[in-house]
């Protein structure tokens, strides 16, 4: 959702806005307004999270562990 789309479209219907759109440190924004019958509401824009790193593929990992038991070493 986009709040300044939406904000533009409760004041074209008629609505007011009570609090501009105001930043939450680190987690998105929101913004306070009466629709046009006099409701308060609210509305919540997250930010966007960053992408997870990539894990290491395990086929990689088995294969590893597989040439160490087929040298007989042991972990001391």
């Amino acid at each position: 959702m986009n709040i300044d789309q939406t904000l533009g479209k409760i004041r074209a219907s008629g609505g007011t806005v009570l609090m501009p759109k105001t930043e939450i440190p680190g987690m998105g924004w929101f913004a306070v307004f009466n629709d046009p019958t006099g409701i308060a509401l609210a509305v919540y824009e997250a930010q966007p999270r960053p992408r997870a790193a990539r894990a290491k593929p395990r086929r990689a990992a088995k294969k590893a562990s597989a040439r160490g038991r087929k040298r007989g070493r042991r972990s001391r």
